[in-house]
């Protein structure tokens, strides 16, 4: 089976000589990250770390980490754990993803990283486009989750969940599903199981056809950046 990951795609967000630290949870998706950039790791002259975060909400997720420490320890990576404290106001979600990657930069200041890789695929771009034109996104909102912001990098992002849980069958990658990412009392579950079936049922390829229509806002919005510091 192909890479997940393009390699000149690869080689554009790992330079070579990068440190990378690999957030993994114990999901498809950050498991099959892991597993893809090992397979990289020599050919792009990388080193790799991993890490986890428990934002101690579920009572499984430790458990759940256990399983990214034993894929990461099979393929020879580094992986710590590190429990953050989530505020209960507010947007629950939003101060989780807030909590875990402050924890993130902590971690990659501690070891030197120069990246922090993300698992996020092509459908979680496609999720957070729709979210963020159902509640009236400017040119920045529409081209959300780019490729690199930073040191962030999202290498997944032209894989869809589907192929990417395809990838983890056909190399025996295991991993374990988070019951929340089933609840459509919160949005990005709701988009996932209502919204994008729908989509999918009038254009099969509707995960990157909203990930080219994000790279292009993302285009318009450099653009008129650079033509306003003109003014």
């Amino acid at each position: 089976m192909r890479s997940l990951i393009a390699p000149r795609f690869a080689r554009r967000l790992l330079p070579s000589g990068s440190r990378v630290l690999v957030a993994t949870s114990g999901g498809a998706d950050s498991q099959a990250l892991l597993h893809a950039l090992v397979q990289m790791r020599e050919r792009l002259e990388i080193e790799l770390w991993a890490a986890g975060i428990d934002h101690g909400l579920r009572s499984a997720a430790r458990a759940e980490l256990e399983v990214a420490a034993e894929l990461a320890a099979q393929l020879g990576v580094p992986f710590s754990s590190h429990p953050v404290d989530v505020p209960s106001h507010g947007n629950l979600m939003a101060q989780a993803r807030k909590a875990r990657h402050s924890a993130l930069r902590r971690r990659g200041d501690a070891i030197g990283a120069d990246r922090i890789a993300l698992g996020h695929s092509a459908t979680d771009a496609a999720e957070t486009v729709l979210m963020n034109l159902a509640r009236g996104a400017s040119l920045r909102g529409a081209g959300a989750m780019a490729p690199q912001r930073g040191r962030v990098v999202r290498p997944l992002l032209h894989a869809t969940r589907d192929e990417i849980r395809t990838y983890c069958a056909a190399h025996s990658i295991p991993y374990v599903d988070d019951p929340t990412n089933d609840d459509m009392s919160f949005r990005r579950p709701y988009v996932r199981h209502a919204i994008l079936p729908a989509l999918r049922a009038l254009s099969p390829d509707v995960e990157r056809s909203l990930v080219r229509f994000s790279r292009d806002f993302r285009a318009s919005e450099r653009s008129l950046s650079q033509q306003a510091e003109g003014f």
